[in-house]
């Protein structure tokens, strides 16, 4: 058999609709690394899920970036506009862990653009912590 099979793995450029694995769903991630400055309404860019995509899923994962006693960083995941589209003001980075798309409705969603998925700071921390933040999409590309 002749040809050559899209991959699906995490990292990879992006996915390209056609037969076999290359319709099938497909994860982006994007990691970021943060500083110990992250105010109110910064945001951090995640993976572009293109134009004609299905949006699955959106996944987080974080470090602890707050480390006073009484944390009290907020982050949300959406896209430019719309900061909370898919995971509502999250706790998580407080200690550390993983949030998934949490508001009702949000998801699936036809991408009408590229889209750039977003990680955005709805409250400052109280005494920021660097460490890392992984913004993970699930996705049918076009066609698929």
């Amino acid at each position: 058999m002749s040809g050559t099979l899209g991959s699906p793995l995490i990292g990879t450029a992006d996915a390209r609709p056609g037969s076999g694995m290359a319709s099938s769903v497909k994860a982006k991630s994007q990691t970021i690394a943060v500083g110990t400055t992250l105010p109110i309404n910064s945001f951090l860019v995640g993976p572009v899920v293109p134009r004609g995509s299905v949006l699955l899923d959106v996944i987080v994962d974080s470090t602890d970036l707050d480390s006073n006693g009484t944390p009290l960083i907020t982050m949300a995941t959406g896209v430019a506009g719309t900061p909370a589209a898919y995971i509502a003001a999250s706790t998580v980075p407080r200690t550390g862990g993983r949030m998934r798309a949490d508001v009702v409705g949000a998801l699936p969603a036809v991408m009408t653009a590229d889209t750039e998925i977003r990680a955005t700071v709805t409250a400052a921390a109280a005494t920021a912590a660097a460490g890392t933040v992984t913004i993970t999409v699930l996705f049918v590309p076009p066609g698929g």
